[in-house]
C-alpha cells in the first residue's frame, strides 16, 4: 500500500494522522477534566451526606435520651401516686 504512494501522499497521510492524534488528545484532556470535576463533586456530596447522617444520629440519640428520661420520670410519677 505505502509503496505505491508518493512522498506528497505520505506527507498528507502523516498530517491527517497527526491531526487525529491531536484531536484525540484534546478529547482525552477534556474527559479527564470532567472526571476530575465529577470526583470533586462526589467528594463534596459525600462530605455533606456524612454531615447530615452525623446530625441525624445525634438527634436520634438525643430523642432516645429524652424518651428514656420521660419514661423514667413517668414511671416514678405513676408509682408515687
Amino acid at each position: 500500500m505505502f509503496a505505491d504512494m508518493t512522498l506528497q501522499e505520505l506527507n498528507a497521510l502523516a498530517e491527517r494522522q497527526r491531526r487525529q492524534i491531536e484531536e484525540q488528545e484534546k478529547s482525552l484532556q477534556m474527559k479527564q477534566k470532567k472526571l476530575t470535576i465529577l470526583n470533586q463533586q462526589q467528594q463534596q456530596n459525600n462530605s455533606a451526606s456524612d454531615d447530615r447522617l452525623r446530625k441525624l444520629r445525634e438527634r436520634a440519640i438525643e430523642q432516645e435520651n429524652r424518651l428514656k428520661h420521660f419514661r423514667m420520670t413517668g414511671d416514678q410519677e405513676c408509682c408515687s401516686l
